[in-house]
């Protein structure tokens, strides 16, 4: 004998399965790490600290603010300031990019300012929410979410959903069982 499922629990399913797949593409992208050639914005002293945080050392060029700026905020950082040589390896890489300009080299980084831009301090435009949240929330940025921690959020969603979709299956199925049944139809006496 087979089972009919009712309208309503299929669209519980199916409002569970999408949520696990849009659950999953956030995850995905998350995760994804994201590297852009922007201008030096009022927070670029963020790439900065975490080229460094990457491997201890800063690989990129950047504008000559951006290092300053990332020794001003190393405050916000009190583990990397107090147990690091990271002001060091910022002066030195920031004394690197003076002394370059001097020479009439400039940063060549991909942070570095275009030549005639004026130092631009805008931020680039076209870039979706996604991308945007990918890149505040991918592991290995200094202002990042933990990853477990991600992962262990998205558990929790899944099981709340999970037990909201189980709750409200037995809800409408309690309910169609207290609803009265029309009464059989009675034969007739023939007389």
């Amino acid at each position: 004998m087979t089972q009919i499922v009712p309208k309503a629990t299929r669209v519980l399913l199916a409002t569970l399965a999408g949520s696990l797949v849009l659950l999953a593409a956030g995850v995905g992208s998350a995760a994804a790490a994201h590297e852009s050639a922007e201008q030096p914005t009022a927070d670029c002293y963020k790439q900065v600290i975490n080229d460094w945080e990457n491997n201890g050392r800063i690989d990129n060029v950047y504008a000559p603010s951006c290092y300053t700026q990332a020794i001003q905020n190393l405050n916000k950082y009190p583990d990397i300031k107090g147990y690091s040589n990271v002001i060091q390896d910022i002066q030195a890489a920031l004394y690197a990019v003076l002394h370059e300009e001097g020479r009439g080299g400039g940063p060549s980084g991909p942070t570095a300012p275009a030549i005639g831009s004026g130092g631009g301090q805008s931020k680039k435009t076209g870039r979706g929410f996604f991308t945007r949240l990918g890149d505040n929330l991918a592991p290995g940025n200094a202002q990042s979410i933990p990853l477990p921690l991600l992962v262990l959020g998205g558990l929790a969603v899944l099981l709340l959903l999970a037990a909201a979709a189980t709750w409200l299956a037995r809800r409408i199925q309690t309910n169609r069982l207290k609803q009265p049944r029309p009464p059989a139809p009675q034969p007739r006496r023939s007389t």
